[in-house]
């Protein structure tokens, strides 16, 4: 499957640096398993064509073992969920819908507070020119049976002017660059991109104190991603869905640490959007 909106010559496909971006990844956690995990969810907006049919969604996941179910309204999916310990009450389940292939949900939930934030994703499986493959929408909500208390997540504006640098390998270096409310720049230091970069939609929630969620949508390569920033611990952990260069879909994790390299603040009279 051929890269979209006339990628330069040369330009990386998703799979031919996915596997070096999960050497540092955190482990996976098992503190869950045997447990069922339900959620209530408003949809709060997103981009590209509409992914929630009605104005609540509820997720349901047995979390039994990698290969599962996940209850989305009544419809029970086939899926694989991996779920991460992202602090000391904060997890993010990822699912992989098996059927369709190239749908995903990302959730993060605090088991303590009951807040919870997911990002649902579809990759499509036609290019739209001008537009990103990977749709996303976003959807605030809680943990159901759990008294909802603390911090409700919430788009934020924090991060602008940050530069951010995560290592996932000794090979694999990239920048960050949050530009503003809807766009970001990675910027590749080491690793098969060596030298690449590029603008790309994004979006920004805090999640907790120290806690960020951010998704950006690629132009180029057909994929997109949903990341959780622990600045408490400085891990980053996140996930990919798109289209590899043979044309088949690929879910993979990509994480690492995170440094801050510098913080730019802007004049009162020029603020970014």
């Amino acid at each position: 499957m051929a890269l979209d909106n006339n990628a330069p010559k040369g330009w990386k496909n998703l799979d031919d640096f996915r596997d070096g971006l999960a050497t540092n990844l955190q482990q996976t956690s098992k503190e869950l398993e045997g447990t069922t995990q339900s959620f209530t969810f408003e949809e709060i907006g997103g981009i590209g064509e509409p992914l929630c049919k009605v104005p609540s969604v509820k997720l349901v996941f047995n979390v039994k073992t990698e290969q599962t179910t996940c209850l989305r309204d009544k419809t029970e999916y086939p899926c694989g969920i991996t779920t991460f310990k992202i602090d000391e009450t904060i997890y993010y389940i990822g699912c992989q819908i098996l059927a369709p292939i190239n749908e995903d949900y990302s959730v993060f939930f605090n088991t303590k507070t009951g807040q919870a934030l997911a990002i649902h994703a579809i990759a499509r499986e036609e290019s739209v020119p001008g537009e990103c493959r990977v749709v996303q929408a976003y959807m605030v909500g809680h943990l159901d049976g759990v008294e909802v208390s603390g911090f409700k997540p919430e788009r934020t504006r924090e991060l602008i002017g940050q530069r951010l640098l995560i290592i996932y390998s000794p090979n694999h270096y990239y920048e960050q660059i949050f530009l503003n409310s809807g766009r970001y720049c990675w910027h590749n230091l080491k690793g098969e991109q060596y030298g690449d970069a590029f603008s790309e939609t994004c979006d920004f929630f805090k999640f907790d104190d120290k806690i960020y969620i951010y998704s950006w949508r690629e132009m180029l390569i057909p994929c997109g991603t949903s990341y959780i920033l622990n600045y408490r611990n400085n891990v980053a952990t996140g996930k990919f869905i798109g289209w590899t260069g043979d044309g088949e879909i690929s879910h993979s994790y990509a994480g690492g640490e995170m440094q801050i390299l510098s913080t730019t603040y802007f004049p009162k009279e020029c603020q970014p959007k």
